[in-house]
């Protein structure tokens, strides 16, 4: 059962503009981490209370970032079988090439992410 908005939007403003003005509009409110609606109403008069940001990623990003974190996993899975089978500890090239990989994901998560 959907629970009642706080407070509910209920009415539309509708606004004429030029594409080019539209476009620069939209690019502003992505730049600034809103959907267009937020970045309207937090530059219109009275606007007090600051406007709470919502996350937009690049879902090019993501998709790519989803599957390195697949083949790393895969790669931990596969220095555990071999640990569990030969009870050698992996070499440290390895561990350390895993780290590089994952730290490698968390800066294109965070570009992903605007931050």
């Amino acid at each position: 059962m959907r629970r009642k908005a706080v407070n509910p939007a209920n009415a539309d403003i509708h606004l004429r503009t030029t594409r080019a003005r539209k476009a620069a509009i939209e690019a502003d409110a992505r730049a600034s981490g809103m959907t267009v609606t937020r970045y309207l109403l937090s530059h219109l008069p009275g606007a007090s209370e600051p406007v709470p940001l919502v996350a937009l990623a690049d879902p090019v990003i993501l998709t790519r970032m989803l599957g390195l974190i697949g083949n790393l996993c895969s790669n931990v899975n596969q220095l555990a079988r071999d640990r569990n089978t030969t009870g050698e500890d992996p070499a440290l090239e390895k561990l350390e090439d895993i780290y590089a990989e994952a730290m490698d994901i968390r800066a294109a998560l965070l570009r992903a992410l605007g931050l």
